[in-house]
Formats: C-alpha cells, sequence, structure tokens
C-alpha cells in the first residue's frame, strides 16, 4: 500500500495501533503510536487452549514463506531439523479449502517448535507459546523477534543447525503481558466505537 495513502487513514483516525517500531517509522507515524503484538494474539487465546509445552519435545513445525523463502531452502531446512533428531512437520501457512485455518493452526498447537521464513509463523508461534527460530528474509520478522522475543532469529541458514543444538531457541517470551497490551487496545477501540 503507499505510503501517502496509509499516513492519510492514519491522520484520520482516533486510534492507531501498529505492531512494530519498522512500520511506525516506515509510514513515519507519530513517535507516540500504540504498539502492540498482532490481534492474532488474542484469536488464538480466546479459540484454543494456549500452554507452554515441555523443552524436552521433538516436533518443529516449519512455516515457510513460499513467495520469501527460496526453494531449495525448504529440503535444506527439512533435513536440517531431521539431522539434528527431531521430527519435522510443514505449513504454507496459507488457507484453503483443504488446508483451512483452524487445521493450520492446530498444528502450531500441536508441535513443539517452530522454524519459519513467515512473519505470522513467527507471530502465531509466539501465540501459542511455541519457541521459534525465525529465518529472516524480511525485516518484519527480525523487527517482531527484536521487539517481542520468544525465540531466535537468524539471517542465514547455516546458522540454523547450531541454534538447534543448543537451547537458546527456547527463548521465554512475556507473552502475557503482549496479550494484556492487545486485549488493552480492544478495549479502548470498544470504548470509542461505543463512547
Amino acid at each position: 500500500m503507499p505510503k501517502a495513502v496509509v499516513q492519510s487513514v492514519f491522520a484520520k483516525a482516533k486510534l492507531v495501533n501498529v505492531r512494530d517500531e519498522l512500520t511506525r517509522d516506515f509510514y513515519q507515524l507519530d513517535p507516540n503510536t500504540c504498539i502492540t503484538a498482532c490481534p492474532t494474539l488474542v484469536y488464538i487465546a480466546n479459540t484454543f487452549s494456549v500452554a507452554a509445552k515441555s523443552k524436552d519435545g521433538k516436533k518443529i513445525l516449519h512455516s515457510s514463506h513460499v513467495d520469501l523463502e527460496p526453494k531449495s531452502t525448504t529440503p535444506q531446512i527439512k533435513q536440517i531439523i531431521e539431522s539434528t533428531g527431531y521430527e519435522y512437520l510443514f505449513t504454507e501457512n496459507i488457507e484453503t479449502k483443504k488446508t483451512p485455518l483452524k487445521r493450520i493452526l492446530k498444528m502450531y498447537q500441536d508441535c513443539d517448535y517452530v522454524v519459519t521464513t513467515r512473519l505470522h509463523g513467527a507471530i502465531i508461534a509466539y501465540a501459542f507459546k511455541r519457541p521459534y527460530i525465525a529465518i529472516s528474509f524480511d525485516p518484519k520478522i527480525t523487527a517482531f523477534n527484536k521487539l517481542y522475543g520468544g525465540g531466535v532469529c537468524i539471517s542465514d541458514l547455516n546458522q540454523l543447525e547450531q541454534v538447534l543444538a543448543g537451547d537458546q531457541f527456547k527463548a521465554q517470551s512475556d507473552y502475557q503481558r503482549e496479550l494484556s497490551a492487545v486485549r488493552n487496545f480492544g478495549a479502548l477501540y470498544q470504548s470509542q466505537i461505543s463512547g
């Protein structure tokens, strides 16, 4: 979307919320613009049972961004995950008639960890309290990881095996605080439209 269009919409808005400083700064929004994690956190919290899993789990979901992740990378990611002793699961994170949204989200709920090249792969992993490894082909995923944590972000596929061999990626997040911040913004929005 053109920057001028977004700026004109935000200039007229009573409330503005963005996911990170990268978005705020790109659109040259007010420095006091509200920043919270994605509303996906609330949807998942309201729809699914959300609980951290044991750190001994062995199922890794690979959430691929098919438009950004080079095609040769997908089999490499699978090979690295399996060679380090994990069970490999895969999603493109794209809803279709064959794979409805709830089935995709259930994959996140059932896995232990996530390896993702997709921003919403990291967001959904975070929403399910699943530690993730973000392989960044996009600055948005890096910005999300920097601001909210809950996993690690790498910029080179060659780092994946080493990261999987350690426990650093099994990072704790501040999930409850971020969930509350999104809910608080939602309540503020509700008060504005009903008041």
